[in-house]
């Protein structure tokens, strides 16, 4: 009976041994599967290309969709070619991916999960700084791939319009100029882009070429001040006195209250001398800023042109008595009081003095006056008192 209890406990004991040992053999598969597991990589999740409703991006396998590669790598960056679709062009980035900087150069490493003591709660990941000057040069790398497409197919809206917005935004106006020209030859009816491009060429002092597209907005658009004040510009400019001196009415006819028009337009009015008019308008100014500078001289020379000599001299006097030092209006006081003295030499040598005091004083301020150092000469001559 002992013999058969011995037996029966030893029986058990290796049942018990054999059970431990399963069982342990079985924790460390799992031990080690699980560590497979965390260290085997992830499957990237498929990224959709483009803005939404544009779908999943199909392409050769060379060329693949952004994010299908994993987060280190990057698409290239080969614009495809459009067709007579009027759909903007998208690159091999997601428009996403361009407005905010964030897909990944080709060299930045993967972050290994192994290495992390901890799972980081999941949260927006922050926009990389993108410097000036990378910005633009992207830009730069659009529009020329952009000119590409243009080039198949010069008057493809929807590379134009593309092509158009980075111009705007980063201020290229000649090409802006080009790109405005081909859409207002593919809708000749939409005055603003006409009106745009007419603005562009002026930026540019292509003055000829903005009357035309000028003309167009104002055919359609009679009551546009802004058209009528462009055009007036433009005239004005080229030299064209009489188109811009009407020019200049109609927006004055428009807004009776804009000084800019109006001092302009007595501008123009000197240079056909039109003393009258001239005077008017810069009274008018006068009467509304009575410290404008240009207003007081101009109006001096509108009184000069007239023969009111007298009343010129006293048009300036205001002005040089805020400003003693203003070179401008110390010159045309010598001038005009210049021509004052000789219409009657010998009746008041004092103004002779008057002339002498003036081109002195404008010539303490702005030594590199040839003109005024002679007229001082002339009339210290006159005056019969030598001068160094």
């Amino acid at each position: 009976m002992r013999l058969l209890l011995t037996f029966v406990l030893a029986c058990l004991a290796l049942l018990g041994t054999a059970v431990w040992v399963g069982l342990r053999g079985a924790t460390s598969a799992t031990a080690t599967a699980d560590a497979t597991a965390r260290k085997a990589p992830r499957a990237p999740a498929p990224a959709v290309r483009g803005e939404a409703g544009n779908g999943p991006a199909a392409g050769p396998v060379d060329n693949p969709a952004p994010g299908t590669s994993g987060p280190s790598e990057r698409a290239t960056g080969r614009a495809p070619a459009l067709g007579p679709s009027s759909a903007p062009l998208t690159g091999s980035d997601t428009a996403a991916e361009r407005a905010a900087g964030t897909s990944p150069p080709s060299d930045a490493p993967s972050p290994s999960r192994s290495s992390r003591t901890t799972e980081p709660v999941p949260g927006p990941t922050p926009a990389p700084v993108r410097w000036a000057d990378e910005a633009v040069a992207e830009a730069k790398r659009r529009l020329a791939a952009l000119h590409e497409v243009l080039a198949a197919d010069p008057y493809n809206a929807g590379a134009i319009e593309e092509a158009l917005a980075l111009a705007r935004r980063c201020g290229w106006h000649e090409a802006a100029c080009d790109l405005l020209a081909r859409l207002v030859a593919l809708r000749p009816g939409e005055v603003a882009l006409r009106f745009e491009l007419a603005t562009e060429l002026m930026r540019q002092a292509r003055w000829l070429e903005a009357l035309p597209q000028l003309r167009c907005v104002i055919e359609r658009q009679p009551r546009n001040a802004r058209a009528w004040y462009d055009l007036a510009i433009a005239h004005q400019a080229l030299g064209h006195l009489h188109a811009a001196r009407a020019a200049w009415d109609h927006v004055i006819e428009l807004l009776p209250d804009n000084p800019d028009a109006r001092a302009h337009r007595g501008q123009v009015l000197l240079d056909l001398h039109e003393w009258p008019a001239a005077e008017a308008d810069f009274r008018t100014l006068l009467g509304r800023e009575p410290d404008a500078a240009d207003a007081a001289l101009n109006l001096a020379v509108a009184l000069r042109g007239q023969g009111r000599l007298d009343e010129a001299r006293a048009a300036l006097l205001p002005l040089l008595a805020r400003c003693p030092q203003h070179v401008r209006a110390l010159n045309r006081l010598a001038e005009i009081t210049w021509t004052l003295y000789q219409l009657d030499p010998g009746a008041d040598r004092a103004l002779a003095r008057e002339v002498v005091d003036c081109c002195e004083r404008s010539l303490a301020v702005d030594p590199d006056q040839p003109d005024i150092r002679a007229l001082r000469d002339q009339a210290v001559a006159a005056f019969a008192e030598p001068r160094g």
